[in-house]
C-alpha cells in the first residue's frame, strides 16, 4: 500500500524513478520493487525517500495509516 501510495504521488507530480533513486543512493531496480510492493521498505529508506520526493515522513505514514499521531492538548489556565 505504502509503495502504491508513493508510485503514485511521483506520478501525480511527475517525479521520475530514476531522480529519486539517485537522490536515494539505490538503484532504479531496487526502487522499482519497492513501489510495486515486491519488496519491503526499509525505516532507513522510508526517510531517505520521502526526503527524496520532498514529502513529510511523518504526515505520510499518518496518511498510509502506519502511524498514528498523538493529539496534543492545549492547556488554558484561568
Amino acid at each position: 500500500m505504502l509503495g502504491t501510495m508513493i508510485k503514485e504521488y511521483m506520478k501525480e507530480n511527475g517525479i521520475k524513478q530514476s531522480y529519486v533513486a539517485d537522490k536515494m543512493g539505490t538503484s532504479p531496480q531496487i526502487l522499482g520493487t519497492i513501489l510495486n510492493e515486491k519488496r519491503k521498505l526499509e525505516a532507513a529508506e522510508f526517510f531517505n525517500l520521502c526526503d527524496a520526493i520532498g514529502v513529510d515522513a511523518a504526515n505520510l505514514a499518518a496518511v498510509a495509516g502506519i502511524y498514528k499521531r498523538k493529539s496534543t492538548k492545549q492547556e488554558t489556565t484561568a
